[in-house]
């Protein structure tokens, strides 16, 4: 019974570890998430505050509703009156139109009359009554053999007629 030399050591130096980081990233799987820890018994909202928010919430979506209803009630009432003035405008409007030619028909008349001149107090009568301003008014400008033509030779008289309106 020969005893050895050799001895086995009782502990063997440790092999070099490679950091957790680096571990990780060889393997290349993402670690699993952890649960979230469940809130402590102070943070977590007791049934009667969890009841209160719930009856808030349809306080507020019944408050909602009913500013949406009366909005579109508004909305429905605005587009009923602008349809009605829409529509009574275009009747102004046509209605306009309608004494508009009238009037010119009666300017041109009266103008065929002064240019064969046969012009006479009546028709010198009416047209200051045609041309005739309100306070405030600026006629149109006209462009073209119309504007040219002077109405008023007597440049008193039309003047007259203009104050008298």
């Amino acid at each position: 019974s020969g005893s050895s030399a050799i001895s086995k050591p009782t502990s063997a130096p440790a092999a070099p570890r490679a950091p957790a980081a680096k571990a990780a990233a060889v393997s290349k799987v993402p670690p699993a998430k952890a649960a979230p820890a469940p809130a402590p018994a102070a943070t977590r909202p007791t049934q009667e505050q969890e009841n209160d928010a719930q009856a808030n919430n349809r306080n507020v979506n019944a408050d909602s509703q009913k500013e949406i209803a009366a909005l579109k009630l508004a909305n429905q009432e605005s587009t009923r009156a602008y349809a009605e003035l829409r529509t009574e405008m275009e009747g102004l409007e046509k209605e306009r139109d309608f004494y508009f030619e009238k009037l010119r028909d009666i300017e041109i008349v009266l103008q065929d009359l002064e240019d064969r001149g046969e012009g006479t107090s009546v028709s010198a009568s009416l047209f200051k009554i045609l041309y005739a301003t309100a306070d405030g008014f600026e006629p149109a400008t006209t462009e073209g053999p119309a504007a040219s033509v002077d109405v008023f030779p007597d440049s008193a008289a039309h003047d007259d007629a203009q104050e008298s309106y």
